[in-house]
């Protein structure tokens, strides 16, 4: 650990886990499941926030297309597997989530954000082998691959929400503090355009019943939010693969 930015994310850590412990307890507010556009679709019930989750299953089906394809990046495989882990988690994450608009309640929120939990691991671990060690990567993914699930397990056994919030939130901070990192690779993957898409989404959520009035129940904030989390994992990894076209023609000549 002679490297300050690990000891720096160590700390971050820390300081998460001390947050998830001492702050007062989170109660899940029941109003959350209670989406502005509740319209069903022949048989579909929430059928537009249910149906715009299509939207991961394009993102995260894109980028295994693409990686599958992929003959960059070889030098550090473990870029590549990180990826490849997110988007599973973004597949799964998308089906977890037409589970739950089905019929919104604590329980399918749960399978949602364990769903969730896979991604932001592989996320927080793409981040660490791009901007701060390779060979911190691994515990760090399987770092949070444990405290994810744990956090919904937390919630869902004492209905304390906290430790979940604190990842969430506290995890995002890490990303915006450690984005700004020059990458330690040719090009790095683009976590200010996550972010942004990221921030985008969040605002869409807390403004959902007014978007829907506004835009005259075409579309609600909800909905919304799922697209636009959805580009922002294809806008992360997108630099990943412009790479390739490159390389590829460089061989032929």
């Amino acid at each position: 650990m002679r490297d300050s930015p690990e000891k720096i994310f160590i700390v971050c850590v820390c300081l998460l886990i001390g947050c998830a412990l001492f702050l007062p307890p989170i109660a899940q507010d029941q109003n959350y499941h209670e989406f502005a556009d509740q319209r069903p679709w022949g048989v579909v019930p929430n059928a537009a926030d249910t149906l715009r989750n299509l939207a991961y299953l394009v993102a995260g089906l894109w980028g295994i297309r693409r990686l599958a394809g992929y003959r960059g990046h070889a030098s550090n495989p473990l870029i590549l597997r990180l990826v490849c882990l997110l988007l599973i988690g973004v597949l799964l994450t998308g089906l977890a989530s037409m589970f739950y608009h089905l019929a919104p309640n604590d329980s399918r929120l749960a399978i949602d954000r364990l769903a969730m939990s896979l991604s932001f691991a592989a996320a927080l671990g793409l981040l660490v082998a791009d901007r701060v060690s390779v060979r911190f990567a691994v515990g760090v993914v399987a770092g949070f691959l444990f405290l994810g699930p744990l956090t919904v397990w937390v919630w869902i056994a004492s209905g304390n929400l906290t430790p979940y919030a604190v990842l969430q939130f506290g995890g995002v901070a890490m990303i915006a503090v450690f984005c700004w990192r020059p990458s330690l690779h040719i090009r790095g993957l683009n976590f200010s355009g996550l972010l942004l898409f990221y921030g985008l989404a969040k605002l869409a959520e807390l403004l959902d019943s007014r978007i829907f009035e506004l835009s005259l129940a075409l579309v609600s904030g909800h909905t919304l939010k799922h697209v636009l989390a959805a580009i922002g994992i294809v806008v992360l990894v997108s630099p990943l693969f412009s790479r390739a076209r490159p390389q590829a023609e460089s061989v032929k000549t």
